[in-house]
C-alpha cells in the first residue's frame, strides 16, 4: 500500500517569515555596506573575540565580494595569531570547497609543517604538515566541507576526528557559501528504472519501494512520500553485479541509503516529471559557531531564509565593490540547452559570438555550458574557435559549474556568457528545504521566486568575476572590464543585472536585429500587454479579438523568425491555443 500524503497549503503571512517584504530588499546599495578595510576589520575583530570568549552559537555570516582579498586576509590572521602565542591555546578549523583550495592555502599561507595537519578523503594530501594522524596536535586543521558533512553526525562537538588537545576547536571558518544541509532530489521515473534489473535478486527491495514511492503516474504534486527507514538497499558490489560498475543508477541507491526515514516532498520539473525532494547531510546545530566568508554572500536567499526561519545566522556589515567600471551588455535571447539543441539557433547565437570577439584582438573570457564530450552531438567551444580570428589562443573557455575559485584569468577584460547556470525546479525546492528545515510545498511563491533568482545571480557574479573584475583597486572600485551576456529577459532583468553588479553600466547588445512589420510588432505588443497583468498563459483568441484579425494571420506571424526572436526574448511560448510565459525557466544542467 502507498503512502502519500498531500499538504493543504495557506499562506499567512505571520507564518510565513519569507514573505516579509524586508527579507526581499537587496543587501547592496545599503548605507550600512562598508569600506573593504572597515569590514575586513569588523572581521577580524570578531575572529579574535571567538578565540578568547565563547561567542554566541551563531552562524557568523561575512558576505565579500570576490577580490575582496578575503584569502590573504586568512592567511594574515592566521601568521598574526601564531605571532601572538595562540598556537598552543584554542585550535582553528578551516573548511574549504575543494582540495585545491587547501593547496592553494598552504602555499599562501606559509605555515610551518609544524602548525597544520590536513583531513581529507586523499591520503597524499593527508600527508602535508603534521599528517592525518597527529590532527589532534595540530593548531590549524584544514579539512573539506564534505568531511564535515560526513563526520559531524548529530553533534559537532562530539567529532574527536576535529579536535585540537583533546576538545573541539574553538575557532572555525568555513570558506565559500555555507548550506545547512545538501539539498537533494530523485525523478521518480528513475526510482521506476531500478524495479526491472533488480527485482530478480532484490526483490524485497524493490516490493518495499514499489509500496510506499508512488509512481509517477499516481504521485501527487504537492504530496509527501517516505523512504522506510528499515528498507535494506543493495550494497555497492551488488548493484554492480546487475548495472555495471560507473552507472548512474547505483548512485541512485546511495542517494536512497541516505534519505531512509525523511519525508519527502514531491515535486515537479516541466520537462524532467515529477521527483522526490529531500535533503542529506544536515549540519548539526552545535557547529555554530562559525564564521561563513562568502564572495556571494549578499546575494544568496538561502541565507535569508536561514535567518527567517532556524533563527541562528548572523550577517556581518557586507563589502561590495563598487562596478562602475563594468559595462554590461545584454542580448535578451534564448541560450539555454534546449535553445542550442536547434543548428538554426546555435549556429545565429554562435556567429553572433565570434562577431563580437573578431570585432578587436583583446583576449576574452567565455563562458558556457558544459560540452559533454560530444553527447549532445555539438561542441559549442570548437564552434565559437572555429569561427575566431587573430589567433585561437586568445579565447579562453570555462564552463559552468568550474566558474569558481581560479584566478587564472584575473588578467582578461571582455568576457562573453552564453546561457545562465540555472537548476531543475526540484533544486530550488530542495534548496529550501535545506535552508528552513520545512518542507517546500509549504513555501510562499514570493520565496522560491526570489530564491531562483538569487542563485542565478550568485553564479553569475562568480562567474565575471574570474575576470579583471576582481581586481578592485584602494577605494574599492572593481577592474574594468566589458561583459556580454546572451540570456533571455524572463531570466536576467536589468534589475537583477544591477543588483549583481551595483553601479555597472548596462546596455542592449543586439547583433542581429530584425525588423518586425507593423502588424507583427502589434501582435507582440498586444501579448505582452495581456500578458503583463500576472497571468501566466492567455487564449490566443482573446489577441485576434483585441486586434482584430483572422486565426490564419495569426498563424502567419507566428512563423515569422523576427516574431519568434522576439517571443523567445520575453520568454513566450505559444502552446495549442495559448500563448505562456514561464517565470522561471527549468532546464536542467550537469
Amino acid at each position: 500500500m502507498i503512502i502519500m500524503k498531500t499538504t493543504r497549503i495557506i499562506y499567512l503571512t505571520l507564518e510565513h517569515p519569507e514573505e516579509h517584504s524586508s527579507l526581499h530588499t537587496p543587501y547592496s546599495g545599503h548605507s550600512s555596506v562598508r569600506k573593504r578595510d572597515e569590514a575586513l576589520k569588523e572581521l577580524d575583530d570578531r575572529l579574535s573575540k571567538a578565540l578568547w570568549f565563547t561567542p554566541d552559537k551563531q552562524f557568523f555570516l561575512a558576505p565579500l565580494d570576490p577580490g575582496s582579498g578575503k584569502t590573504s586576509f586568512l592567511c594574515d590572521y592566521i601568521r598574526k595569531k601564531k605571532s601572538e602565542g595562540h598556537s598552543r591555546k584554542e585550535g582553528i578549523l578551516l573548511c574549504f570547497s575543494t582540495k585545491v583550495e587547501i593547496e592553494k592555502f598552504i602555499t599562501a599561507s606559509g605555515l610551518d609543517e609544524a602548525d597544520y595537519a590536513v583531513q581529507t578523503s586523499d591520503h597524499i594530501i593527508n600527508g602535508r604538515g603534521l599528517g592525518y594522524h597527529a590532527a589532534n596536535d595540530a593548531w590549524v586543521l584544514l579539512t573539506t566541507h564534505q568531511m564535515v558533512r560526513y563526520h559531524a553526525g548529530t553533534s559537532f562537538e562530539k567529532a574527536e576526528k576535529f579536535y585540537f588537545n583533546g576538545k573541539p576547536r574553538r575557532l572555525r571558518i568555513w570558506d565559500e557559501a555555507l548550506d545547512m544541509a545538501e539539498p537533494i532530489s530523485i525523478r521518480l521515473d528513475d526510482i521506476g528504472a531500478l524495479y526491472g534489473p533488480l527485482r530478480l535478486h532484490h526483490e524485497k527491495f524493490v516490493a518495499t519501494l514499489e509500496a510506499h514511492i508512488p509512481s509517477s503516474a499516481i504521485a501527487i504534486v504537492g504530496g509527501t512520500a517516505t523512504i522506510p527507514s528499515t528498507l535494506i538497499v543493495p550494497s555497492k558490489s551488488e548493484a554492480e553485479a546487475v548495472f555495471g560498475k560507473g552507472d548512474a543508477r547505483i548512485d541512485l541507491l546511495v542517494k536512497l541509503d541516505r534519505l531512509k526515514g525523511q519525508e519527502l516532498d514531491i515535486g515537479e520539473d516541466k520537462r524532467l516529471g515529477k521527483a522526490l525532494v529531500g535533503h542529506i547531510h544536515e549540519l548539526p546545530d552545535d557547529f555554530a559557531p562559525v564564521f561563513i566568508l562568502d564572495g556571494s554572500g549578499r546575494l544568496k536567499h538561502s541565507y535569508r531564509l536561514h535567518e527567517a526561519y532556524r533563527k541562528n545566522l548572523w550577517r556581518l556589515t557586507p563589502y561590495q565593490h563598487d562596478y562602475s567600471n563594468l559595462t554590461v551588455r545584454h542580448w535578451k535571447r534564448a541560450s539555454g540547452k534546449t535553445t542550442m539543441l536547434d543548428p538554426s539557433q546555435r549556429r545565429e547565437i554562435v556567429e553572433a559570438a565570434a562577431a563580437q570577439i573578431n570585432s578587436d584582438e583583446d583576449e576574452w573570457l567565455v563562458i558556457t555550458h558544459k560540452d559533454d564530450d560530444g553527447k549532445r552531438g555539438y561542441s559549442l567551444q570548437d564552434e565559437i574557435k572555429d569561427l575566431v580570428n587573430f589567433g585561437k589562443r586568445r579565447v579562453r573557455f570555462i564552463h559552468w559549474g568550474i566558474h569558481k575559485a581560479t584566478n587564472e584569468y584575473a588578467d582578461i577584460k571582455k568576457v562573453m556568457v552564453i546561457g545562465l547556470w540555472r537548476y531543475p525546479e526540484s533544486v530550488y525546492r530542495a534548496t529550501y528545504r535545506a535552508a528552513t528545515g520545512t518542507s517546500a510545498n509549504l513555501a510562499a511563491p514570493v520565496a522560491l521566486d526570489a530564491l531562483r533568482r538569487s542563485e542565478t545571480q550568485e553564479h553569475l557574479l562568480q562567474a565575471v568575476s574570474r575576470s579583471n573584475v576582481r581586481n578592485a583597486d584602494a577605494d574599492g572600485k572593481c577592474g574594468v572590464a566589458e561583459v556580454y551576456i546572451i540570456a533571455p529577459a524572463v531570466v536576467l532583468n536589468d534589475a537583477m543585472l544591477m543588483e549583481t553588479f551595483p553601479g555597472c553600466s548596462i546596455t542592449p547588445w543586439a547583433p542581429i536585429a530584425k525588423a518586425l512589420s507593423k502588424q507583427a510588432a502589434q501582435v507582440l505588443e498586444e501579448i505582452k500587454r495581456q500578458l503583463d497583468g500576472g497571468t501566466s498563459s492567455i487564449a490566443k483568441k482573446s489577441v485576434r479579438d483585441a486586434l482584430g484579425i483572422k486565426a490564419s494571420a495569426l498563424s502567419r506571424h507566428l512563423r515569422e523568425k523576427p516574431v519568434q526572436d522576439a517571443l523567445l526574448e520575453h520568454g513566450i511560448r505559444p502552446r495549442g491555443k495559448k500563448f505562456e510565459i514561464s517565470t522561471h525557466p527549468r532546464e536542467p544542467l550537469e
